[in-house]
């Protein structure tokens, strides 16, 4: 009997795990995984916007507000909903962005 000739099943496997650990390593150092981290920030953005006008009419409260402090000049001290990612596209770097509710 002849053994088969060609590439083994297990040469196979191992050489696409090497190419997709190749591509991450590749992603890593060219700033690729940025990219994707942005786009998923501006999704989860989208996400929290909608719920906050569903429950707080609109009402956005930025300017560095953490969601135990959760205020507005006029009105009572509201109910924090979300606190928005810090790099979402209408904030400086670092801010936060709380949805309020009022009570």
């Amino acid at each position: 009997m002849r053994k088969a000739q060609g590439l083994s099943l297990n040469f196979v496997i191992v050489g696409i795990i090497a190419l997709v650990v190749l591509v991450v390593i590749i992603l890593i150092f060219t700033g690729g995984f940025g990219n994707f981290r942005r786009g998923t920030s501006q999704t989860a953005y989208n996400s929290y916007k909608v719920d906050c006008e569903k429950t707080a009419e609109g009402k956005w409260i930025f300017n560095n507000t953490k969601t135990i402090d959760c205020k507005n000049d006029i009105r009572a001290p509201a109910i924090p909903i979300v606190e928005v990612p810090k790099d979402h596209p209408d904030q400086s770097r670092g801010k936060f962005a709380t949805c309020c509710v009022t009570r």
